[in-house]
């Protein structure tokens, strides 16, 4: 299934790998690897993932408390990636379109190396 990642979640995304790779050399490369990873598996089989609020599902990011958040209309769009003690309104506002669009950024490039994620050109 074809997956579309918006662009506050790639923000999303760098911000938690800038602050993984600040901790410790080659620890934002791992968390880029678990998000392509749980990217993948919500590829497969996105219907997997039971609805956490209104149509809005949660795929569990392995082995970083992180989760992404994902709505399935069309292909599945990714609308947040965020840390478990956040609170997952935030994810309802990103799916209802109420967050800011922040800019394309270089940690996105790399994850978009790894092949079968577009940029969104909308929130």
């Amino acid at each position: 299934m074809k997956i579309v990642v918006t662009r506050q979640a790639q923000a999303d995304i760098t911000q938690a790998a800038e602050w993984y790779e600040a901790k410790g050399e080659g620890l934002g490369d791992k968390f880029l690897d678990r998000v392509g990873d749980a990217l993948d598996r919500i590829a497969l089989n996105p219907h997997g993932y039971a609805a956490v609020f209104r149509d809005l599902r949660r795929c569990v990011v392995p082995r970083f408390p992180y989760a992404l958040w994902f709505r399935i209309q069309g292909g599945t769009l990714i609308v947040a990636c965020l840390h478990s003690k956040r609170n997952p309104s935030l994810a309802t506002e990103r799916a209802m379109g109420i967050a800011e669009l922040p800019k394309r950024d270089l940690f996105w490039n790399l994850l978009a190396e790894r092949g079968g994620f577009e940029l969104a050109l909308h929130q």
